[in-house]
């Protein structure tokens, strides 16, 4: 045991090995959240999912701490829906706060309701007609909520479109207002400004002509 002990003392690498280790023994895997994605998806209850590949998506594609725990709550289905509030006690109604007549589930609010589902088409255009996305490209769900991510020549970008696109409907939501390619856009124009002069060009280099205040 001293001898073990003394190894990781001397490795580099013995925090993060340490913290390996003292996590498997207390994390769970959230099976219930990755069952019910599946369903409601329509995916099969053994499907396969990378889902260490969606975990740490928001990682690879951004360093906003604001979408990267949006993110880890929104995989974990602890965004706070209608839906959700309600089954928790703290709401009186479920109904969706865009139509106000379906329960407002996270699938439904994030990718079924007709003015999101809109947003989502409009978006996809936008981004066949920047080149980013072939013309025959078709988006399913589980590309749109990064439970499988795009793994193009221009994944990178892409899969933070996405992540900032389903940002951008809960904001809507927080405003009562409904998700808008032109205002998205102007949000993608301002993070390209920030992004660029803090040195992350990389990412944003096939679309430098269209990004440009």
């Amino acid at each position: 045991m001293l001898q073990k002990l003394f190894f990781l003392k001397k490795s580099q690498k013995s925090n993060y090995i340490i913290y390996k280790k003292l996590i498997s023994n207390k994390s769970l895997t959230p099976e219930s959240s990755q069952n019910k994605w599946l369903e409601d998806c329509g995916l099969p209850i053994n499907d396969n999912i990378n889902w260490t590949a969606a975990y740490l998506l928001a990682k690879k594609c951004t360093k906003s701490t604001k979408l990267i725990v949006f993110q880890f709550k929104f995989l974990h289905r602890r965004v706070p829906t209608n839906n959700f509030l309600f089954r928790i006690g703290l709401q009186g109604d479920e109904k969706c706060s865009f139509c106000h007549t379906s329960s407002e589930s996270i699938i439904h609010l994030f990718w079924s309701y007709h003015q999101t589902s809109h947003f989502w088409n409009k978006l996809t255009e936008w981004l066949k007609n920047v080149n980013l996305l072939p013309r025959d490209f078709a988006l399913t769900n589980i590309t749109a909520l990064c439970l499988r991510p795009d793994i193009s020549q221009f994944a990178l970008l892409i899969n933070y479109y996405f992540l900032l696109a389903q940002y951008h409907v809960w904001l809507t939501k927080t405003i009562d207002d409904h998700p808008n390619l032109m205002h998205f856009i102007c949000t993608l124009k301002s993070q390209y400004e920030i992004e660029t002069k803090s040195g992350d060009t990389k990412k944003w280099k096939p679309l430098t002509g269209y990004m440009r205040i």
